[in-house]
This record gives C-alpha cells, structure tokens and sequence, in this order.
C-alpha cells in the first residue's frame, strides 16, 4: 500500500506525446527535450487524456474523481468505473490489476480538460479529420444514429453523432 501512495502515475516517468498522422498511420511523438537522452519512446506515451494516461495506477483516478457512479465487469477481470461530469456527460476509466487500461468520455461537450491529442466533445466532423486525418473504418452505430470511427491497430476510436464527436475512447491494446 505505501508503494502505491508513492506512485503518482506515468506522468512522473513519462513524457507526454501526441500521436501525429504519418502517412497510413501514426507515429507517437514525444519532446526529446522532455523525455531526456535516454528515453526511448513507446505509444503509451501518446496514451493520454487530460491529465490521465493508459498504465496511471487506479488510486489515480480514485484521487480525481472520488467513488464511481457505478461500476460494471469487463473482459479479463477488469471493472469499468463510471463517473457523471454533468447531466449528459460521462467519464468511464477501466482498471485492470489496479491499473488504468481504458479511459473514455461521452457526452455533447465540450470538456476542454478532457481532451485526447486535441481532440474534444462537441469537435465537428472537419476539425476531426484535420487533426487525426480519415479513419481506418467507419461503423454504423444504430442506436445512437452516429458512427463509429476507428483507427485500428492504433488503440483509439471516436463516435460522432450529427457531425460532431460524442465519445472518445484509448485504451492499453490488450483492453481495445
């Protein structure tokens, strides 16, 4: 338990990147400035939204947002933890082994302190791809009457809902 007050997430270890098209894909982008000599980066240094990352440990999120609205199960024994930021939007983190392996947001927006790579609720269709570029596949969402967009093999992927994003989902890749 003492370990665990010690450690205040991968911002203390990590710099934090931002992932940048590159051609087909993306390429992580960390500060060499920031990230020291000897740092070597990897994509969960892209894995960010506000002030959480993928791998932050769950005490984290507890400290940020107190006791969850409600929890449910997940795949491999993780537990998604749901937290209501207003009467419309919702913040979920899912913890596996005490440790933050998926984090989402949804709602109208916009939650400027929630934001992946500068992608935020309320952000339109054009503003979107301006910033990630066109997806790898769009999925119809029936019950929402939005799409899905998914970036695969890259472990994010955003809703929309009448041309704007609705939700915005990372993940660890074993948690997508």
């Amino acid at each position: 338990m003492q370990a665990e007050a010690q450690d205040t997430g991968k911002a203390a270890t990590h710099p934090h990147g931002e992932f940048q098209r590159a051609g087909a894909g993306f390429a992580c982008i960390v500060d060499a400035a920031a990230a020291g000599a000897n740092y070597v980066p990897s994509e969960s240094d892209c894995l960010w939204m506000g002030s959480l990352g993928i791998g932050d440990p769950a005490a984290m999120v507890a400290a940020r947002f107190g006791a969850p609205f409600k929890t449910l199960p997940q795949p491999g024994g993780a537990v998604a933890r749901v937290f209501v930021l207003d009467d419309r939007t919702y913040f979920v983190a899912t913890i596996a082994g005490e440790r933050v392996v998926a984090l989402q947001i949804t709602g109208p927006g916009p939650h400027p302190e929630w934001v992946f790579d500068g992608v935020g609720l309320g952000m339109s269709t054009d503003q979107l791809v301006a910033k990630l570029g066109r997806p790898m596949a769009v999925e119809a969402l029936a019950d929402t009457g939005g799409e899905l967009w998914s970036y695969l093999p890259f472990p994010f992927s955003i809703e929309l809902t009448g041309g704007k994003v609705t939700s915005i989902r990372i993940a660890d890749e074993a948690f997508f």
